[in-house]
């Protein structure tokens, strides 16, 4: 059964303009004991009704409790009426602007990561290019760095060419 109690913790929820998940956070309780009290008319407990009223200066812990009074402190105390309702949007803003900022640096990395794979590729191209290209030598100097034996007298001496590994280079 719904009482009136619940009805005022439904209209603070309502007042700061947070969800029932956000407000049941704000004031350090689970949501689902929130939820209990609100959506299902469970009869909230002497520490949620407590929490309430530490979390929110601004309400009346009278009005929250018997419902006698008005719910907000300031319009008897001379307190501006939206005093809790700005620092909600200041929090919005604040927190849009961190989620902007993040949200272009992420771009920003994404450009970059995207250039990085591109150098990844085109190194890992020219680093097996080389490698190929090293097993030709390899091919080259196994043959080159035999020693050259004359085994007939009538031949004349075998020269190295002397500015590269190639036999052939050089020569027309």
């Amino acid at each position: 059964m719904e009482n009136a109690v619940n009805k005022r913790i439904e209209a603070i929820i309502a007042y700061t303009g947070l969800s029932l998940t956000a407000f049941a956070k704000k004031i350090g309780i689970a949501q689902t004991s929130l939820r209990d009290c609100v959506k299902n008319g469970a009869e909230p407990k002497y520490s949620t009704l407590n929490k309430i009223s530490i979390a929110n200066p601004l309400i009346s812990a009278e009005w929250l409790l018997r419902g006698e009074g008005e719910m907000l402190k300031e319009q008897r105390e001379g307190f501006s009426p939206h005093q809790i309702a700005p620092t909600v949007a200041d929090e919005n803003s604040l927190i849009y602007k961190l989620y902007q900022e993040e949200k272009e640096e992420n771009k920003f990395l994404l450009k970059q990561n995207t250039i990085l794979e591109e150098r990844i590729r085109q190194l890992e191209a020219d680093n097996e290019s080389l490698r190929s290209q090293s097993g030709a030598d390899r091919i080259t100097d196994t043959f080159t760095d035999l020693p050259l034996v004359d085994y007939e007298e009538d031949y004349p001496p075998i020269e190295r060419p002397s500015s590269s590994k190639h036999p052939l280079a050089g020569k027309a």
